[in-house]
Parts: structure tokens; C-alpha cells; sequence
């Protein structure tokens, strides 16, 4: 008898994750200054989706694939910097704290996704106002890169983070990938720390008014190939 309560727990649990999720990113669709010009970014064969880490374990192979692009992406900076670990990566992504951001395309190929959590640590004194959002990988594939989905990627985050109250959005950016960095300084990410192989970047604002969108109209680089390290 006990078995089958927790089980209706985990599955009353996994469904208002997934409700929470799906109505998160249909408010971010729905913000009247932004939402419009972001959903409008998305390539018409392709879809996002704002999951649980939970959620995306539970769809095949999705969180391996997830995986095997950040690898691709950074496992040799990773290995530079201080030695890669898939384990250690796929735990950290999998954390039931952990959220993602998913893009694909056909509803079958990856094209690209962010993995971030929302930290309350830190809090002091602000009500339940998380203390920040922190994105452990932002990644596009090579094929999907210079399309201007790393931005979309990105500012539905910060989007995102607003519509939850978090103060800012932190991610790590390895020192040798230049590219990254700039990609992260055009959207108005600042050097919080610094650290021997990489830059924790911070993006910081008060209100849901200061949401800015990167504008599509300006021409794309190779800095949507960037991951957040």
C-alpha cells in the first residue's frame, strides 16, 4: 500500500512539473515587449520545449543525445581545463533540480539546448526570490550554429529567469573560447569572476521591463556555435 501511494505521488509529482514547465515558457510566449519577437526567431520546422530533467530522461534517448552534444562541443576544452568526466557532466546535467531548454528540429533531431537551475543559495533577505539562475550548458549543434538559435537559446533564458523573479543569469565561459565570450558579452554578460581556466559571467537586472532581446536584424557569427564554456 505504501508503494502504491509513493508511486501516485511521483506520478501527481511528474505531471505539475510538466503542466509548470509547459505554462512557464507559454507566459515567456505570451510577455508583450518580448515574447512575439522570440517565438518568431524560432525556424518554422523546428519547436521548443521547457522540460524537467526528469521529463527528458523519460523521452528515449533525448538527455543522452543531450550529452553526446555537449561532449562533441567541449570536451576538449574540458579536457585543457581540468580534465573531462561524461559521468560527472551527465550527473550535473541531470539533477532534478535541473531544467532544459530544448530545441528540435522534426521533432526528432537536436539541434541545440540549455541546461540550467535556479539557485536559491545565496538568498538573503528577498522574499522567495531566487538568487539566480545559473546555466551549466548552452549548446548548438555544429549544423544549426550561425542561425541565430544560440540567441534564441539564450534570451528565452534570461526571459524565462525574469518571469520566475531570479536576479540574474550566471554561466561559466572558458577562457581560450573567445568566440563564446563575445557571443555572451553582445548580450550583455559581464566578467563576475575570474577563475585560472575560465570566466564566470553574470547578466544581472531588476525588473521584467529591463528584458532586452538581442536584435535578429544584425548579422550572425559563428558565436551561436558557442557552448556556456
Amino acid at each position: 500500500m505504501m508503494n502504491k501511494k509513493r508511486t501516485c505521488s511521483f506520478v501527481r509529482d511528474q505531471i505539475k512539473q510538466a503542466r509548470e514547465s509547459r505554462d512557464l515558457l507559454a507566459r515567456c510566449w505570451d510577455e508583450p515587449v518580448t515574447g512575439s519577437a522570440l517565438k518568431e526567431r524560432v525556424p518554422s520546422d523546428c519547436e521548443l520545449t521547457y522540460q524537467h530533467s526528469k521529463e527528458v530522461k523519460q523521452q528515449g534517448d533525448l538527455f543522452e543525445r543531450c550529452v553526446d552534444l555537449a561532449e562533441a562541443n567541449v570536451k576538449d576544452m574540458t579536457e585543457r581545463a581540468w580534465g573531462w568526466n561524461r559521468s560527472r557532466t551527465a550527473r550535473d546535467m541531470g539533477h532534478p533540480s535541473s531544467r532544459f531548454l530544448i530545441c528540435l528540429r522534426g521533432s526528432t533531431e537536436l539541434l541545440g539546448f540549455v541546461c540550467l537551475r535556479f539557485d536559491n543559495k545565496d538568498l538573503q533577505n528577498e522574499e522567495d526570490r531566487p538568487w539566480g539562475t545559473y546555466i551549466y550548458e548552452l549548446q548548438v549543434k555544429e549544423t544549426a550554429r550561425n542561425s541565430g538559435l544560440g540567441s534564441v537559446l539564450l534570451d528565452t533564458i534570461v526571459s524565462i529567469s525574469q518571469l520566475v523573479n531570479a536576479n540574474c543569469v550566471r554561466l561559466t565561459c572558458f577562457k581560450e573560447n573567445t568566440k563564446a565570450l563575445r557571443f555572451y558579452q553582445r548580450h550583455g554578460f559581464e566578467v563576475d569572476e575570474e577563475l585560472p581556466k575560465c570566466y564566470v559571467l553574470r547578466k544581472t537586472f531588476d525588473d521584467i521591463s529591463s528584458i532586452e532581446v538581442s536584435d535578429p536584424s544584425k548579422p550572425s557569427n559563428s558565436s551561436d556555435s558557442t557552448p556556456s564554456k
